[in-house]
């Protein structure tokens, strides 16, 4: 079943995921593939190896996807879940080893053959998360904004700032107050934020 968030708290999920942004990509092992393919969740995998010089050259662009798109991005080491790799038919050319790509739609996977580079992946993950056969399958907070949620997601953030702001020189006037004579000694400032 799929996770939704209500429109309103939807900007906050948005915002807590921008902020996710170093997010490495999940490691992906048997029992992890197994219970995310049950589930019928979308996924993006890298399949590599510890000796591929060209899996690790990918390492920056696969971390930045994972924060862009958190809990679709993955990466299996090959090295490690060898069973994996076979069963999905991952075979590294000793010589020249490239890693591979596979899209998991929820029904079936789909090889990725286009060029390894971050704006392609760009390209293509934006193309799958809107088709309608993984979209409905998404998490609410992976779909894309509506330029009305976008809206009112900041204007909130801009009220929010003009209350921290207040409150900050509402603290500011509170020291100056305490620390300038006061004609009453009693007198007491409360500043409540």
């Amino acid at each position: 079943t799929a996770m939704s968030c209500s429109p309103p708290m939807r900007w906050l999920v948005i915002a807590t995921l921008v902020a996710t942004a170093a997010a490495a990509p999940a490691e992906v092992d048997g029992p992890s593939l197994a219970q995310a393919m049950r589930d019928g969740r979308p996924f993006f995998l890298k399949f590599d190896t510890a000796p591929c010089q060209r899996c690790r050259e990918l390492d920056g662009a696969w971390a930045e996807l994972a924060g862009e798109y958190p809990g679709l991005i993955g990466r299996v080491d090959c090295t490690r879940s060898p069973d994996v790799c076979d069963a999905r038919q991952i075979a590294f050319d000793p010589d020249e080893p490239v890693p591979t790509l596979k899209f998991w739609s929820g029904t079936a996977f789909r090889v990725y053959t286009g060029p390894h580079e971050i704006e392609y992946f760009r390209v293509y993950l934006r193309r799958k998360v809107q088709s309608e056969e993984v979209s409905e399958r998404l998490d609410t907070a992976l779909r894309p904004i509506s330029a009305d949620e976008l809206s009112r997601a900041w204007r909130l953030a801009l009220s929010l700032g003009r209350l921290l702001v207040a409150c900050a020189a509402a603290v500011g006037l509170a020291a100056w107050l305490l620390a300038s004579p006061s004609e009453d000694p009693g007198s007491v400032v409360v500043v409540a934020c």
